[in-house]
């Protein structure tokens, strides 16, 4: 529900009033997002472009088959890719063995097939998290979502599990948990949850999610086998280039990447580049442990400024912040910004702005939580106060 805390007894409220345009943008945007969807899968049936998604089809072909190790044989996976698609350059499968769960069932259907369910489960997933943090006009606005869509990649889907999880945390701690816990599929996206939920001591959220993603591991070791395992390590070494230039600096969404495109070399660009991961661990710790009304967008914010190799699809994260904003009927001119931001991001054009983008949400989420707001902070958990 819409709140609006200096809304006063006849004054209008600030969707009509101050946000009719970008609403009506954005509602523009949503409805494109479902052609685009569909266009990318008429795309990739008509003439396949080697997009990310072939990466995951390959894995979970090669799964079903019985030789999930080969997810990890650059040779041998760059090979069935160009089974379906032209390939410019590698798409590799650089993911934990327990995505392999995740993308195995697509692997037992056609490319096209596969790649339109994909799109067609995580889009949904994604709707389902994300209409309680934006109304749905923005839901499917964000520009990152249309990359997501474009590539078939997961940037929908673990935005999903980040959100869904945090979205029950007060209601549900151990189901949190549970979906904190997925996030072994994809762990530089989960580094600072732990942080958050040690800093008020949610032992029992803390303890579901260790115990779901050791199941994760658990069973895809049972499933596919300690070879596959021994193959993603032995396949580390080649995972840890791919912040050193495989993947053009651009696309690379971390302050890391954006100090590389500008030519900074790479020991500085890690040094500045932990200073501000560690800047951002603080503070998320101290957002949690103020338990701040804004902790939310907080840490989904700060959560963009850890990892070296983060991609502009990741980025559908900045939706926590930006439906905040929206939900409480605040700064508009902040959410048009953060979304124009978005724009460059997934366009990769420069150095990447996404560090940007998330560091004006921190500040911005800091200074709201500083403004009274008598009437949500009566009505909605502190924790769940973005949802």
């Amino acid at each position: 529900m819409l709140r609006n805390r200096d809304a006063t007894p006849g004054a209008p409220t600030w969707p009509t009033m101050t946000f009719r345009w970008p609403r009506a943008v954005a509602t523009a945007f949503s409805i494109l997002f479902v052609i685009y969807a569909a266009w990318s899968v008429v795309v990739n049936y008509a003439d396949p472009p080697g997009i990310d998604f072939v990466s995951f089809w390959a894995a979970g072909r090669m799964a079903v088959e019985g030789a999930p190790a080969a997810a990890y044989d650059i040779h041998l996976h760059r090979l069935l890719e160009l089974s379906v698609g032209k390939l410019g350059g590698l798409q590799p499968f650089p993911y934990p063995p327990p995505f392999l769960l995740f993308v195995l069932p697509f692997g037992m259907a056609p490319f096209v097939i596969a790649f339109g369910s994909w799109v067609a489960i995580t889009a949904a997933l994604y709707f389902v998290v994300f209409k309680r943090i934006a109304p749905w006009p923005y839901t499917f606005a964000h520009p990152a979502n249309f990359s997501n869509a474009l590539v078939g990649q997961n940037g929908m889907l673990t935005s999903a599990i980040f959100a869904g999880g945090f979205s029950v945390l007060d209601r549900r701690p151990l189901l949190a948990g549970a979906l904190f816990g997925l996030l072994v599929i994809k762990p530089q996206l989960a580094v600072l949850i732990p942080v958050a939920l040690l800093a008020e001591r949610r032992w029992r959220v803390i303890a579901a999610a260790t115990a779901s993603a050791a199941a994760l591991l658990a069973i895809a070791y049972l499933a596919f086998g300690a070879d596959t395992y021994r193959a993603f390590f032995a396949n580390a070494a080649h995972q840890a280039t791919l912040v050193t230039g495989r993947i053009p600096w651009p696309k690379i969404a971390s302050a890391f990447g954006a100090l590389r495109t500008m030519g900074v070399p790479v020991l500085p660009a890690l040094i500045v580049h932990g200073v501000i991961a560690l800047g951002a661990a603080a503070v998320t710790w101290a957002a949690w442990r103020r338990n701040l009304t804004t902790k939310v967008p907080i840490v989904a914010a700060a959560s963009l400024l850890v990892s070296p190799y983060l991609l502009g699809h990741d980025s559908v994260l900045m939706m926590v912040p930006i439906g905040w904003l929206i939900v409480n009927q605040r700064r508009p001119a902040t959410v048009v910004l953060l979304w124009a931001i978005s724009i460059l991001a997934v366009a990769a054009v420069g150095p990447n702005p996404t560090p940007i983008a998330a560091i004006i949400a921190i500040v911005v989420m800091w200074q709201e939580a500083a403004q009274p707001d008598p009437v949500s902070e009566a009505r909605v958990p502190a924790s769940a106060a973005a949802f």
